[in-house]
């Protein structure tokens, strides 16, 4: 593929030294709130003799399925609580998940995910076609956040145990899976393996070569509080655990696509600055560089603005620095030898780009970067295409899920956006759910030993790239949730003035 290829047609082939480094956002997000996140992983971690059974693009006609057998109150369904039909359907639409107000007047089977064999029947990104994988990003997330592989199936096989439905849960648990399985269509074999997970992934996998890389990111901050969130089951019942395993999802899932916008946009000025003859003086340079795109927004701001900035920016940058990689490819064939796979290859990288700064023609990209950007105006102002996608992923995954059904408006706790105003078209601003409070308290008390104070509330906040301080907890909703949720205690000897008090911890220290 040459440049002037690339030119006319710049979304249809990414460079190979970018799809094989940490930039390439596969896979691309489209569509998702936490449920169908949840849902996903579900698919995704624990169904590996049935995989093909339980593909995302399987879900909704798996649902029909059971949709009918419901309706037909299907006699071959042997209860093993003895609950007759009729009363099963009335639990089924006890448990369905709230449909969105353009949902209402569509008839979908769409079940809260409790345990593992609801998202058989549920909760695909979309209801036709092929649907993206929320849960594969989640394993991404995994394969990136911690030190190395082992690690990753250790936390793989953890998550795996925690959402196996298991003789400890509690009896709701229990009583559904049962009930569940004793419905589930003839020609449907798929079943939990509670033994072992589906595997995490290839050891030489693209992802593997980013841990060579010190930064901190979003997915490190997400597989520790993964880690603490997993220990909540044996306390919580299946309902409140898996709400805050959402939550905790979503905030990471959301984090780690507005870290790669930003990224992408790093690593393009840092190729380009090369190219100009100023490469970067270390690779903790571009380490720093990179744990700073964390950084995104300020609690209690307008969220849309900064969402559509952020995938702007992304579309952009990839755009650019694709072509930057053609045109190295087309000048200096093979020998090019961009490696965009974690610091330390991007830092040698840019020193040979810089010894090469002579011969690239500059003039040339900017020319070209102009056509590639402009070739499609809503692609780049992110009205179509994956700008469009990722917008409505975030948007749809951070805010409080709204509905049309009533008595059903306040079922989302775990939101990270909430609306300004009680009027249709107010704006969403940064503001945590109750739910995600409690989760996110409870990750930052349980990181270390000892007493942890808003400050550093604040500072395991900034890690998925939410900025405050603690004199703004005191005047925001967020100090209210702390205070009504009795989560902060008043210290004059603490410097941050407020103690945070885990709202689980003596009750996993009585479990010890």
């Amino acid at each position: 593929m040459s440049v002037d290829d690339f030119i006319a047609d710049p979304w249809r082939q990414l460079h190979e030294s970018y799809t094989e480094s940490f930039l390439h956002m596969k896979p691309a997000p489209e569509y998702a709130n936490g449920e169908v996140i949840l849902a996903s992983l579900y698919r995704n971690v624990g169904f590996a003799n049935a995989a093909s059974q339980v593909a995302e693009a399987k879900v909704p006609s798996n649902g029909a399925k059971l949709d009918k057998l419901i309706e037909r109150g299907n006699p071959t369904a042997i209860s093993p609580a003895g609950v007759p039909a009729s009363t099963w359907k009335g639990i089924l639409a006890a448990l369905r998940s709230p449909r969105q107000p353009n949902q209402s007047a569509r008839r979908v089977l769409q079940i809260s995910p409790i345990v593992p064999d609801a998202a058989i029947y549920s909760l695909s990104a979309r209801l036709r076609g092929n649907p993206w994988n929320p849960g594969e990003m989640v394993r991404r997330l995994i394969i990136m956040g911690v030190a190395d592989h082992q690690k990753a199936i250790d936390l793989w096989a953890a998550l795996h145990h925690a959402m196996t439905v298991q003789n400890n849960d509690d009896l709701w648990a229990r009583f559904l899976t049962a009930e569940l399985q004793a419905w589930r269509p003839a020609d449907l074999t798929a079943n939990w393996d509670d033994r072992q997970p589906v595997s995490v992934g290839d050891n030489h996998s693209v992802l593997q070569h980013w841990r060579l890389s010190p930064a901190s990111i979003p997915a490190t901050r997400f597989c520790g509080d993964l880690e603490s969130v997993l220990r909540l089951k044996q306390i919580l019942t299946r309902r409140q655990w898996i709400s805050a395993l959402e939550s905790l999802l979503r905030i990471a899932c959301a984090s780690h696509v507005l870290w790669l916008c930003k990224a992408n946009n790093v690593v393009l000025k840092i190729v380009e600055e090369s190219l100009q003859g100023r490469p970067p003086s270390s690779s903790s340079t571009v380490s720093s560089q990179l744990e700073r795109a964390t950084i995104t927004w300020s609690y209690g701001h307008l969220a849309q603005p900064k969402i559509l900035d952020r995938a702007r920016v992304f579309v952009r940058s990839r755009l650019r620095l694709n072509l930057i990689l053609w045109q190295l490819s087309e000048h200096l064939g093979n020998q090019s030898g961009v490696d965009l796979s974690n610091v330390d290859a991007i830092f040698a990288s840019c020193q040979r780009l810089a010894s090469e700064a002579q011969h690239f023609d500059w003039s040339r990209y900017e020319r070209d970067g102009l056509a590639v950007v402009e070739q499609d105006p809503r692609k780049g102002s992110c009205n179509n295409g994956i700008g469009k996608n990722i917008v409505e992923f975030l948007m749809h995954v951070l805010r409080q899920r709204p509905t049309s059904e009533v008595g059903m408006e306040n079922y989302d706790q775990g939101f990270m956006l909430r609306k300004k105003g009680s009027y249709d078209k107010a704006p969403w601003i940064l503001s945590l759910g109750p739910v995600a409070v409690l989760t996110l308290v409870h990750c930052c008390t349980s990181s270390t030993r000892g007493p942890r104070t808003v400050e550093d509330l604040c500072h395991h906040l900034a890690q998925y790239g939410v900025m405050l301080s603690p004199q703004d907890i005191a005047g925001s909703d967020l100090g209210k949730t702390l205070r009504n949720l009795g989560m902060v205690l008043d210290s004059p000897d603490a410097e941050g003035g407020m103690v945070l008090v885990s709202p689980f911890q003596s009750r996993l220290e009585g479990q010890a």
